[in-house]
């Protein structure tokens, strides 16, 4: 039996606690996501919501649907495949061979073939 589940103080402090944690995270994503261009931050706010908007509209779409198919291991499932396709975009986003990573080894190349241009 879960922790928060004996008593009603402790099923609200779980509640909150829970509350806060999802609140923190989506101001601290909002103010990271803002940064990854901050010359565009009106755009990059109105992309973070958009993209929060969408998931809350296909969850609520896809969801009664799963619910009503499998229970609750047909929502693990789907679950664990929407969780497994961020952390691969993630990985290519930001990992090895990403476009990020391409583009700082292209100024990291451009920085050394200056310097070496300057050391003559």
């Amino acid at each position: 039996m879960a922790l928060g589940a004996k008593t009603l103080p402790m099923a609200l402090a779980a509640l909150f606690v829970v509350f806060l944690t999802f609140e923190f995270v989506i101001v601290a994503a909002l103010s990271l996501s803002t940064e990854v261009v901050p010359g565009v931050r009106a755009t990059m706010i109105s992309s973070f919501f958009a993209a929060a908007g969408i998931g809350r509209v296909v969850g609520a779409l896809v969801g009664g649907q799963v619910w009503m198919t499998g229970g609750i291991r047909a929502i693990g499932v789907v679950f664990v495949l929407v969780s497994g396709l961020a952390l691969v975009s993630l990985v290519w986003g930001c990992g090895v061979g990403g476009p990020r990573q391409r583009a700082l080894e292209t100024k990291l190349e451009i920085w050394h073939n200056m310097q070496n241009a300057l050391a003559f």
